[in-house]
């Protein structure tokens, strides 16, 4: 409310039947009352609840890895919800999480060891805590919501249980009211997985100069080389692997195709077979390898060889690529 030369301009005093007249002004100038309210049908704290369920924390994930990602969706449907008509400053602090952890960019140490936490809102502009200064008449809208990150802060294993539920974060307009929060319900579980891989990229050589005799129609094959990921891993580990690549047009099981090279230098009529236990391997499926008796190395034993895919086979370089997804129970 703006109040602006207001004048009263004459006023009368009674007293045993005289009047007295006098004149006396009284002027505000552009005096200003501030006011901050809710808006658009908002009347308290807007809540917005999050839940991560199980967060499964591989013990060889470098740190700085994002475990995951959960956001609270528009607040107020999208529309503003809060605002002052003076200046006023727009802040977020987290609740629960508030020591830092030893990465930058705030990231929060959880109760959980070797787990941290970070608040942002969606377009990635602002990381909890921060103040934003407005102007007057500025109301506040959250139409994408605030995203919410576990982050792996320390090398190797991690802590297990349960995350701290209740209010991490809240938003409110300073020295006023607040109007916004991030509430973590439910079970929200840390997992840590109990293996390692020794060596997260396996070169398989497999020869030069191999016969093209070697290949006698479609079916054949040639050179069969063994290999193994190596794993170091808790006892009564159960392990899965899966293994992608691009497969071969002719969708042999297990058959992957030969990589790109230069025109006129890949070998032609032949594809890269990956086998587990003599059994050639379903791409893009998990398969279970085994469970680890004792703590300690573990190997999945596996083995490349050329396939013959075509009628006839031509020189070439023959290249292929595999990628390797390990699950541990």
């Amino acid at each position: 409310m703006i109040l602006s030369k207001y004048k009263i301009s004459a006023f009368i005093v009674k007293h045993r039947g005289q009047a007295i007249f006098g004149l006396f002004f009284i002027a505000f100038s552009n005096i200003a009352i501030a006011s901050c309210s809710f808006y658009n049908g908002a009347t308290s704290e807007v809540r917005k609840d999050i839940n991560f369920g199980s967060v499964i924390v591989q013990r060889d994930s470098p740190v700085g890895t994002v475990l995951a990602t959960t956001s609270t969706g528009p607040y107020h449907n999208a529309y503003p919800f809060f605002g002052c008509n003076t200046s006023w400053t727009y802040r977020w602090t987290n609740e629960i999480f508030t020591v830092l952890s030893p990465m930058t960019n705030r990231i929060y140490n959880t109760n959980i060891d070797g787990i941290g936490i970070s608040t942002n809102n969606e377009s990635n502009t602002y990381i909890v805590p921060y103040d934003e200064p407005l102007g007057a008449n500025n109301y506040v809208f959250i139409p994408r919501g605030m995203r919410v990150r576990l982050i792996k802060t320390k090398a190797g294993a991690v802590g297990a249980g349960n995350l701290t539920t209740g209010r991490i974060a809240r938003a409110s307009i300073v020295g006023n009211f607040y109007t916004a929060n991030i509430t973590l319900v439910g079970v929200n579980t840390i997992v840590p997985v109990a293996c390692s891989v020794t060596s997260a990229s396996i070169n398989v050589p497999m020869g030069d100069g191999i016969p093209m005799s070697t290949f006698t129609g479609p079916g054949s094959v040639a050179a069969e080389i063994p290999f193994a990921i190596e794993l170091n891993c808790d006892a009564n580990t159960r392990v899965q692997v899966k293994l992608d690549g691009s497969p071969h047009a002719s969708a042999v099981e297990g058959v992957l195709a030969l990589n790109s090279t230069p025109s006129g230098t890949m070998a032609k009529g032949i594809g890269l077979q990956l086998l587990h236990n003599s059994t050639p391997v379903k791409l893009a499926t998990n398969i279970t390898v085994g469970t680890v008796t004792n703590e300690g190395n573990y190997s999945i034993p596996l083995t490349a060889r050329y396939y013959q895919t075509g009628a006839s086979v031509s020189g070439g370089v023959a290249n292929s690529t595999a990628t390797f997804t390990l699950t541990y129970n």
